[in-house]
């Protein structure tokens, strides 16, 4: 990953479902490695929130910081 930031590459944790049950199961004592922003170099996570957060299809995107999320979003 250390040569990723030489290239200025955006680095994307795709969590699914993974997003709303890893932090639960690190909270209980589970070996679970890092999967988040804790992670160095990770830009943006996603999470599913149809699976288990009891919401219509979609997706939620989080980003590291602001600058980041600007040049992210784009329209269709």
């Amino acid at each position: 990953m250390s040569k990723r930031k030489n290239y200025g590459i955006c680095f994307h944790f795709d969590l699914c479902l993974g997003g709303f049950i890893l932090p639960f199961a690190r909270k209980l004592g589970y070996p679970i490695p890092p999967f988040d922003f804790t992670v160095k170099g990770v830009t943006s996570v996603s999470i599913n929130v149809h699976k288990y957060g009891l919401a219509p299809k979609g997706s939620v995107v989080l980003y590291r910081n602001r600058e980041i999320r600007k040049v992210s979003i784009s329209f269709l």
